[in-house]
C-alpha cells in the first residue's frame, strides 16, 4: 500500500527518538494503540491520548502503555465483540506497565495477564466486560471460567504482578487470580 512501509520506518525512527504517541485525531502520531504496540521495541514508552479506540490490544513484550487524559478526558478502549481490551501474554524478560487506560467493553475479561511476570496495572478503569456471559455459559472462555468470563481483571499464572489504584466495577465480577495452566504468586 501507499507509504506502507515509510510507515513503519517512521515508527520504529520515533520509538527510539523518544515515546510513541497515539491518536485517532492527530496525524503526527499512530492511530491505534496495536499499531504502536506492533512498531515499539522493548521497554518504549507508548503515550495515548484521549479518545476511544475499537481494539483489543496484545502486548507480547516489556512496554509501558500510559492514557494521558486530564481533567475528565479519558482513553477508552472499547472492546466490543472482541475477547479483552488488553491482552498481555507471555511477557517474563521485563516490566510491563499500563497506566490511566479504560478497559470496557470485552466479551471475557477488560484485562488479561497471563503467563507473564513483573506487570504492574494502576490507575485504570476496568467496566462493563463479561459480555458474552449468557446465564451462567461464557463461549470461547476456558472450562474454569464458564460462570464469569473471567471477570474484570483477570492474572492467569502470572507472578510478581501488582494491581493498585484500579476502578474494576460492572463486570460479572471483579479481580481473579487464577493458576489452572501454571503457578500464580507473589501478586
Amino acid at each position: 500500500s501507499a507509504g506502507g512501509p515509510w510507515t513503519l520506518a517512521a515508527l520504529s525512527a520515533t520509538s527510539m527518538a523518544g515515546p510513541l504517541c497515539v491518536s485517532n485525531h492527530k496525524s503526527q502520531c499512530v492511530q491505534t494503540i496495536g499499531a504502536a504496540v506492533s512498531a515499539a521495541m522493548p521497554g518504549d514508552t507508548i503515550r495515548v491520548l484521549p479518545g476511544v479506540y475499537a481494539e483489543e490490544v496484545t502486548v507480547t513484550e516489556p512496554l509501558t502503555i500510559i492514557g494521558t487524559g486530564k481533567n475528565g478526558r479519558a482513553v477508552i478502549i472499547d472492546a466490543t465483540g472482541l475477547d479483552h481490551a488488553i491482552y498481555v501474554t507471555g511477557v517474563t524478560s521485563g516490566p510491563v506497565v499500563i497506566e490511566k487506560i479504560t478497559a470496557a467493553n470485552a466479551n471475557r475479561e477488560g484485562i488479561l495477564v497471563e503467563s507473564s511476570t513483573g506487570v504492574t496495572i494502576t490507575g485504570n478503569t476496568v467496566a462493563d466486560n463479561d459480555k458474552a456471559l449468557s446465564g451462567t455459559a461464557c463461549p470461547g472462555s476456558f472450562p474454569f471460567d464458564q460462570e464469569d468470563c473471567g471477570e474484570g481483571l483477570h492474572l492467569l499464572a502470572s507472578a510478581d504482578c501488582v494491581v493498585t489504584n484500579n476502578i474494576v466495577a460492572s463486570n460479572a465480577g471483579g479481580i481473579l487470580l487464577t493458576d489452572e495452566i501454571g503457578p500464580n504468586h507473589d501478586n
